[in-house]
Parts: structure tokens; C-alpha cells; sequence
């Protein structure tokens, strides 16, 4: 047993990554931490609050704000909508984003796609 500390609100929601090498745990906090499972250190800090694994990225979001950031940490893509996002999820290279709308915002992002 081993406890991860960093947060510094409740924790929401937390995803092992598709390879099973990354944990990531989201927070009322706005932040989005990465960890390794096998030592549980601490590997990056991400703004955000909900996220979902797509291909070797991370997408998160805030407020009307969506990020998608490479596996270490660095920013790739930055994406206003017109609506609060309260959930999010990833296939591929395809981003779904449920708002405070109602509505749901759909996303190509063709630079996900894996090599």
C-alpha cells in the first residue's frame, strides 16, 4: 500500500494510461497530476480538472478551456468553447467534451494520430 500526496483538494477521478506506465489522478484543485505507479513519484503537474488518455497524450479541461499536453508534461494544443466543460473523453484522435449546455462539443485532433 502506498498513498500519492499533492493534491490539494478532493480527488475526483484517476486513470491509469493506456500502457499502464502513468497514473494520472484529477482534483478540485484545477490540477491534473501524472505519477508513476511503480515508485509514485510525481512526474508533471497539468491545469485542469477532468482529462482522458488520447493515443500518447493527455487531454484536460477547465472552465471553457481544453489542453492536450504530450506524455512529459509539455502543452501541445490550447482550445476555447463556448460552454463550461463538466466531462471529457478521448478515441483516437477524436475529442468529446460534455458542457454545462447540454451540448457536446466534438474535436479532430488529427496531430494525436500515433505514427
Amino acid at each position: 500500500k502506498s498513498t500519492l500526496r499533492g493534491h490539494g483538494h478532493w480527488v475526483t477521478s484517476v486513470s491509469f494510461s493506456p500502457a499502464g506506465d502513468l497514473l494520472a489522478s484529477g482534483s478540485r484543485d484545477k490540477t491534473v497530476r501524472l505519477w508513476d505507479p511503480s515508485t509514485g513519484a510525481e512526474k508533471s503537474t497539468l491545469r485542469g480538472r477532468n482529462f482522458c488518455w488520447c493515443e500518447q497524450h493527455i487531454a484536460t479541461a477547465d472552465g471553457k478551456e481544453i489542453r492536450v499536453y504530450q506524455l512529459d508534461g509539455v502543452l501541445v494544443a490550447f482550445l476555447c468553447v463556448q460552454d463550461p466543460v463538466t466531462s471529457i473523453t478521448c478515441s483516437g484522435a477524436r475529442i468529446s467534451a460534455g458542457t454545462s449546455s447540454g451540448e457536446m462539443v466534438h474535436l479532430q485532433a488529427d496531430f494525436l494520430k500515433c505514427s
